[in-house]
């Protein structure tokens, strides 16, 4: 298959699924397309979210672009598929900020300056004083030790257009990330571009940026004899794709058409889907 053919079409099929997500199967013969290609088409689109379908079709085309100006063409290629199937989904702002429950901590707020106005002034000794500065010292040295989101935290790198640091951070599975302390697992080629002078200082910033907490303290330990580590992104995303994969197998071969085929040929079997 010629490559430049190849993503000419691989464009055109990301932009066809976005106008079947944006207008429907049915406005999709204004465009050419067939009967039997809409329903596939619907049937492809309809687990999958606008906002994640448009960052694919954006993601597509701008690799296709920069394949093609490629002097590795088939390389670049290569690499786009990757990281389409390894992106970090699309986050809706409207579920990123209803996953915070804003009114419970004004309400909290709200009964703790309630008890400070009623509260009676009666003396209160210095031992107590004293009690109360370190409680306090306690529950400010917990709130800086909140636990952060990883995920989140790739996303705003991937945002950043940082690809090679972005496509390391998800390979590593991570046991304690928390303000100011990162603790992770990887493979032993992600780990030794991230512990790079220059690779660390990005991700240092990188995690004061994120944060706004100014010391980290980052542990990275090497995983032997493995280049998907369970728990990574990386891995997660690949355990969805061989179930999406599984179950377009399945849909596939329960097909009148295959059905067909199989009666036509009863010892033949299918060896790959494509």
């Amino acid at each position: 298959i010629d490559p430049m053919l190849f993503l000419r079409e691989f464009v055109t099929h990301w932009r066809e699924l976005l106008l079947a997500k944006t207008l429907g199967g049915d406005a999709l013969v204004n465009f050419g397309i067939d009967q039997l290609t809409q329903v596939e088409m619907m049937r492809q689109v309809e687990s999958v979210s606008l906002a994640d379908l448009q960052d694919l079709t954006d993601l597509a085309r701008t690799g296709a672009d920069a394949s093609l100006r490629s002097n590795y063409l088939r390389y670049a290629l290569e690499a786009l598929l990757v990281r389409m199937a390894s992106r970090v989904p699309v986050v809706d702002l409207v579920e990123l900020v209803s996953g915070t429950d804003i009114s419970k901590l004004q309400k909290k707020n709200f009964k703790e300056t309630l008890n400070l106005k009623v509260a009676p002034q009666a003396k209160v000794s210095t031992a107590i004083k004293k009690k109360d500065v370190i409680v306090d010292e306690q529950v400010a040295s917990e709130q800086k030790k909140s636990k952060l989101d990883w995920r989140d935290f790739v996303s705003a790198i991937r945002g950043s257009r940082q690809i090679v640091l972005t496509e390391n951070l998800k390979r590593l599975a991570v046991q304690e990330f928390s303000t100011g302390v990162l603790v992770a697992d990887g493979p032993e080629f992600s780990i030794k571009y991230l512990e790079d002078k220059d690779a660390k200082s990005k991700l240092i910033a990188a995690l004061k940026d994120f944060s706004n907490h100014a010391k980290w303290n980052v542990k990275l330990n090497v995983v032997e004899d493995i280049s998907v580590v369970p728990g990574s992104i990386q891995a997660i995303a690949k355990k969805q794709q061989e179930t999406r994969r599984a179950d377009r197998k399945a849909d596939l071969m329960s097909q009148e058409q295959v059905q067909d085929l199989k009666e036509l040929f009863p010892n033949s079997e299918v060896e790959r889907f494509t």
